[in-house]
């Protein structure tokens, strides 16, 4: 497992990941597993290709988890042509004063 110097990409995608996983959503082990990347991360900012996926799997796990909260409280619709309406809206309707 050689940790190697990321690409700007994989640079961006460690930190936007370390600043958006919450950890309420995974499970202790999991939890132990991102406070553990991010202390190598902060180090030297090198990851090894195993620990960036797992990273990748960590923060799909927390977005899931997120985005099932935010259902479950209403927050989101879950019918898809509302969901696409709104974005539609937010991108191309002009906002009313």
């Amino acid at each position: 497992m050689a940790r190697r110097t990321l690409t700007p990409t994989e640079l961006t995608f460690a930190r936007v990941s370390f600043e958006r996983i919450e950890l309420r959503y995974l499970n202790p082990k999991q939890q132990r597993l991102v406070r553990s990347l991010r202390s190598y991360f902060e180090w030297d900012s090198r990851l090894s290709d195993k620990q960036l996926s797992t990273l990748r799997a960590l923060k799909r796990t927390s977005d899931k988890a997120k985005r099932r909260d935010a259902i479950a409280r209403g927050a989101l619709s879950q019918d898809v042509s509302a969901r696409t309406t709104a974005k539609l809206n937010t991108v191309y309707n002009p906002v009313s004063r």
